[in-house]
């Protein structure tokens, strides 16, 4: 498969849109950050790896939850371009 066929894949992008990319790399790096200023330095290799994975797993169900619980509220406001 080609990487302009993987990066434009429908499924690819309904994962990024309900992950939040923008929001996510900002959560991926906050607790990177916490272990450098808890411990002085970065962990790891693979505590770091670990770590991010998780964090991109947790954070990635959190907002999937939130877009099915807020699901008949935004279904009731409409489109986001209507006013």
């Amino acid at each position: 498969m080609r990487l302009k066929t993987i990066l434009t894949h429908p499924r690819l992008k309904l994962l990024l849109a309900l992950s939040r990319t923008p929001h996510g790399i900002i959560d991926l790096a906050t607790p990177a950050l916490a272990a450098l200023l808890c411990l002085g330095h970065f962990p790891s290799l693979p505590i770091l790896l670990l770590g991010l994975l998780t964090v991109f797993a947790g954070y990635t169900a959190v907002y999937a939850l939130n877009d099915l619980v807020d699901y008949r509220t935004d279904k009731e406001k409409g489109p986001p371009w209507r006013l």
